[in-house]
């Protein structure tokens, strides 16, 4: 609602992308994601991604330009709380920690620079996938696991964003489209899932019985930065090993 002459908003051009941008530990320029479930209920997840100095300058040119943007329209923006913990990893580093006492543990954490580039890597693991789907980095996009006919178990997350980030032929500021459009065409995201039992169905781009893919690059697809945010991630596995209760964690109202 509008308040003083201010309108917040929460998915709109350039906001939107910032808001993709900064996604849980999702919202970089090269990410690789390793979920791996066990038949209790508890697993692990491991992250890796890596930002070069040239991408944070433009992503802070495009908070800038957003901010710009805003005060011409009377905006008033909402960012992801995650957005710049990705840029800096002590506090990300720090931030993890704090979910020890839901049973999420770090286990491991590098954070380096090399050749211009910001390369950060850790793993979780957790006691219960219930507690990580009520966590924010996943209750922020909607989280389910739900039991079905036949032993067989469907995962189910996404998509990645609420409301559908403006595709960038479509950005009304071409100052925002010039420093948007190397960022997309750079976009790679690479998801893993290792679940308790043999994978049945999938929407995964690659998938053996023990595993399922995602990879979204923009270097193969030109779409592919689009593909990943409107696209939720679906895995049906044989549940007959599994004693993971159905877990139903919807998207919080936007």
């Amino acid at each position: 609602m509008p308040t003083s002459g201010t309108q917040r908003v929460y998915c709109s051009g350039v906001t939107a992308l910032l808001t993709l941008l900064g996604l849980a530990v999702t919202g970089c320029i090269e990410v690789d994601q390793t979920l791996t479930l066990e038949p209790d209920g508890s697993g692990s997840l491991a992250v890796s991604y890596a930002v070069s100095e040239q991408t944070m300058r433009r992503i802070e040119g495009i908070h800038a330009a957003s901010e710009r943007i805003a005060s011409d329209r009377k905006l008033s923006l909402e960012r992801n709380p995650w957005m710049m913990l990705v840029f800096d990893p002590e506090a990300l580093n720090q931030r993890l920690k704090q979910y020890a006492n839901k049973g999420i543990y770090l286990d491991r954490f590098n954070a380096s620079t090399a050749n211009a580039q910001q390369n950060v890597s850790f793993k979780v693991s957790f006691d219960s996938i219930a507690e990580v789907a009520s966590a924010d980095f996943f209750a922020s996009y909607g989280f389910s696991l739900i039991a079905g006919e036949r032993n067989r178990m469907t995962l189910i997350t996404g998509p990645w964003v609420s409301n559908r980030v403006t595709r960038i032929t479509d950005l009304e500021s071409p100052e925002a489209l010039t420093l948007l459009r190397p960022l997309i065409g750079n976009f790679r995201f690479a998801l893993t899932i290792r679940p308790p039992g043999r994978v049945l169905d999938t929407n995964a781009h690659r998938s053996t019985p023990v595993n399922a893919q995602w990879n979204y690059d923009a270097s193969e697809t030109p779409g592919a930065f689009f593909d990943f945010q409107e696209t939720p991630i679906r895995l049906v596995f044989d549940g007959s090993r599994s004693k993971i209760p159905p877990i139903r964690q919807t998207r919080p109202a936007d």
